[in-house]
């Protein structure tokens, strides 16, 4: 017999319209048992949180994103062409500006988002351990590794930067086949203690921090857009003590409307 193709259809007050023109029409926020391993999995789950928390409220980040994986995509076949040696390294030049122009405009508003995600993520976590322990996220952005003093506060600064990594990495870059700077390599840094979440936080330390995140993400989106997110709970009391679950059901009386299952 054929097998039947399913599809996503999208539409807006009756509409169609694409996932990207969807986006940030309702703000949401999903917790589940599985974003623990965004203090315990790759880099690449971290990137993946910070991309659709931003995308919620910053349709220009959204593009910028868009328009990257393209021009990566694209300057990767390049390079392997160069390496054939069916393509000349001159022919890297337009790629690696559109690469560089929506790189910087990427790494910094990432940048911005998590030092607004920071202070919300600190306050939350603290009244969820009652005040015993501290957490914290860092921007570990990869462009930083090519800036000893620190990573430039202007997009043109930042922009001069990322040029001059890409040049002094294109030979290798041609080798491997593949873009080796930029923030398709970032990554973020929990800390609970000073001390990395993911390697020293108990089972119950990192399941309060994954919950602490999310409760700092519907904090930012609500600052940020003036419209408070629905938060979608799956399963959050479990693995806590009681000292834990009646935290974190206080902070969610500050939350219009939540669905929670348990």
């Amino acid at each position: 017999e054929p097998v039947a193709h399913a599809a996503k259809r999208l539409r807006l007050n009756g509409l169609p319209r694409r996932a990207s023109e969807v986006i940030g029409h309702i703000l949401a926020v999903l917790f589940t048992v599985q974003d623990i391993e965004l203090l315990t999995g790759p880099p690449a789950g971290r990137r993946r949180y910070l991309d659709i928390t931003v995308a919620q409220i910053d349709h220009a980040y959204l593009r910028a994103l868009q328009r990257y994986q393209r021009v990566m995509q694209q300057r990767n076949v390049l390079l392997r062409r160069i390496e054939e040696g069916r393509a000349r390294p001159e022919h890297l030049l337009p790629w690696n500006e559109e690469l560089v122009m929506q790189g910087a405009a990427i790494t910094l508003a990432r940048s911005a988002a998590v030092t607004e995600l920071d202070r919300h993520l600190r306050a939350v976590y603290t009244a969820l351990s009652d005040g015993r322990e501290e957490l914290t996220v860092r921007y570990a952005p990869q462009l930083a590794e090519e800036c000893p003093a620190g990573l430039p506060g202007t997009p043109e600064e930042l922009r001069n930067r990322f040029r001059e990594a890409i040049q002094r990495r294109q030979a290798k870059e041609v080798a491997a086949g593949v873009s080796l700077v930029g923030p398709h390599r970032d990554d973020l840094r929990f800390e609970i203690g000073g001390r990395p979440a993911g390697s020293f936080g108990s089972r119950a330390q990192q399941r309060t921090a994954a919950l602490a995140l999310r409760l700092a993400e519907a904090r930012f989106l609500r600052e940020r857009s003036g419209e408070t997110p629905v938060l979608l709970l799956d399963d959050i009391l479990s693995e806590l003590d009681e000292r834990r679950r009646a935290a974190v059901l206080r902070v969610l009386t500050e939350t219009e409307q939540a669905l929670i299952t348990t």
